[in-house]
């Protein structure tokens, strides 16, 4: 009786075993007043960015927040959107103009020096 009773109280876990394991094999710790440096930790997560994914969910989100706008909501919505790409359009097409004028200005700049500095 005394040798089953033994037995089962000296039993371990496989777990508490690699615990007992792990911890014999460590160095024992010598007090210190200095802070002893751990190894840094590797933590890579791979990433992948799916650009159609992206603009597909993008895409659901925006046809989503569509449908659940009221009718007359929807209206003003659009209407500033259409207002807002205008805006848009209207200042890139003047800042095309200018440029386009400057290119013109300086070409003929160009070749009245040329046409002069020849004669």
């Amino acid at each position: 009786m005394n040798k089953k009773l033994l037995k089962e109280s000296v039993a371990l876990t496989t777990a508490e075993c690699l615990n007992l394991k792990k911890k014999s094999l460590e160095a024992p710790r010598i007090p210190s007043i200095f802070k002893v440096r751990q190894p840094k930790s590797f933590n890579y997560k791979p990433f992948y960015y799916d650009a159609q994914k992206e603009e597909r969910e993008q895409r659901n989100r925006w046809i989503k927040a569509e449908s659940a706008l009221s009718g007359g909501k929807r209206i003003e919505e659009f209407r500033s959107r259409l207002k807002d790409r205008w805006e848009i359009s209207t200042y890139s097409r003047g800042r095309n103009n200018a440029s386009n004028f400057r290119l013109i200005l300086i070409a003929a700049a160009l070749i009245l020096i040329t046409y002069l500095l020849l004669n």
